[in-house]
């Protein structure tokens, strides 16, 4: 009430000075309703909204992103054949890679000659995907799925990934769900995985790993080698079970695997959008943070953080790592494969 009777007010004195000095009509308008109404949207503004206690942090810092890189899946022309790398999927066919590689990242490219192709969408008319397929009863990096480390010139101590994808061939396997699996990260330095444990100077790295949570339902975590794991293998965050919860002694986190934990429902091809924020930690400091969102809703956080020992690890690239099963006792239990739509890296 307090800021309607100050808009007022100066609606009027506004007013006075106007006509006062015989200012033209539509400037005086536009001047003083523009004061008007942003005052009114000032004074409503609600400051309990879900979306802006989530978001407000990295809505704030992509208005002036410092750097973007897109690769977009979607632009391939699906009328032509000659266009669509069926035959021969090399990476080359999906990825710009940048000619920089400061911390020799790049590796050769695991499983997109076999298990990688541009297909149309099932839903989505006229749009493509990258189709990554997960054979049945297999596992690991050498059977399912892609590996590679990207390399991108990021030039920053704080990165946002987003992309999107869909499960398929999951549906009425709610007796035999996948146990777990890799989705996307991003590499700082080295970009240490694969049971190579981080300590603070070969480099780290921020993934996303899914697991079985419900009948009918898949769980996305935060996955991070980062100095202070327990183990070769790396940390989840939060635990999705027991053992992995020693691991988490040394971090602050923010989420708890419960019934109002975001999940994925199986069985409706819906199209899911990962947000991952990760700002690397002061050198030799713990105060290296990562937030993830699945489909607008924050699913965990980890502060107290630490990726390295010097400022000269740097963030290097995408751990574009999509596979399943974590050993021979995860195997999949039917052809099952994920659509890859949009990545997005913006250093902020």
């Amino acid at each position: 009430m307090k800021r309607l009777i100050a808009s007022t007010i100066a609606f009027s004195i506004v007013l006075v000075i106007a006509i006062a000095q015989r200012k033209p009509i539509n400037s005086f308008l536009s001047k003083s309703l523009g004061y008007f109404v942003a005052s009114f949207n000032i004074g409503c503004e609600s400051v309990n909204s879900p979306s802006k206690k989530l978001f407000t942090s990295h809505r704030k810092n992509l208005q002036q992103p410092k750097e973007t890189v897109n690769f977009d899946l979607t632009h391939f022309d699906l009328s032509s054949g000659e266009s669509l790398p069926f035959d021969s999927a090399r990476a080359s066919d999906f990825f710009t890679i940048t000619n920089r590689d400061l911390y020799d990242i790049r590796t050769s490219f695991k499983g997109f000659d076999q298990r990688a192709r541009i297909v149309e969408h099932p839903s989505l008319k006229e749009r493509s995907a990258l189709k990554i397929e997960l054979p049945k009863d297999k596992y690991g990096t050498s059977e399912t799925g892609v590996t590679a480390k990207i390399p991108l010139e990021i030039n920053s101590d704080r990165i946002y990934l987003e992309y999107s994808f869909s499960f398929l061939g999951l549906e009425g396997h709610s007796g035999s769900l996948p146990q777990m699996g890799k989705l996307l990260g991003l590499c700082i330095a080295e970009c240490t995985t694969g049971q190579h444990p981080s300590d603070g100077t070969n480099g780290a790295s921020a993934r996303i790993s899914y697991r079985s949570h419900r009948a009918e339902e898949i769980a996305l975590f935060g996955y991070l080698y980062h100095l202070g794991q327990k183990n070769n293998y790396g940390t989840y965050f939060p635990a999705p079970y027991k053992k992995a919860e020693k691991a988490l002694e040394d971090l602050y986190i923010i989420g708890k695997v419960d019934s109002n934990y975001p999940t994925i429902r199986l069985g409706d091809k819906q199209i899911n959008n990962v947000r991952m924020i990760v700002s690397l930690n002061t050198p030799s400091k713990a105060d290296g943070e990562v937030e993830i969102y699945l489909n607008n809703r924050l699913v965990s956080q980890a502060k107290k953080v630490i990726f390295r020992k010097s400022s000269k690890e740097k963030f290097s690239g995408l751990a574009l790592d999509i596979f399943h099963g974590g050993g021979a006792d995860y195997p999949i239990p039917v052809d099952a494969s994920i659509l890859l739509y949009k990545i997005t890296v913006v250093s902020l």
